[in-house]
């Protein structure tokens, strides 16, 4: 079954909220193929602006965070390294240099 970007609703109904932490870790592939991705859904907003928050909610406590190996948590951190090198303008439009600049953090491997 391949994850489709309509399957992730948007911020106000996103599944992956509902989603344990071993099925964040299977999606997380196609997850940040659709993070990386240039914001071209006329329908649905970027979806970096819906990853930053799940790599970030609650904090140094976020439950990823913790459950993710050592290489799954470099990945995450070159993920979060590559969008702000190469989505600084996306980033900025959206408002999340910040948020992503706190996911930069949390997530040092």
């Amino acid at each position: 079954m391949a994850l489709r970007r309509a399957d992730l609703g948007h911020a106000g109904w996103d599944p992956v909220c509902f989603t344990s932490v071993q099925g964040v870790a299977y999606l997380m592939p196609a997850l940040a193929r659709y993070t990386m991705a240039p914001d071209f859904w006329p329908d649905r907003e970027w979806y970096a602006v819906q990853m930053v928050s799940h790599l970030t909610f609650d904090g140094p406590d976020n439950r990823l965070v913790h459950s993710f190996d050592v290489e799954q948590k470099e990945a995450i951190a070159a993920l979060i390294a590559w969008c702000i090198a190469h989505r600084a303008e996306d980033l900025a439009h959206y408002g999340d240099v910040d948020a992503w600049l706190s996911a930069a953090e949390i997530w040092q491997a």
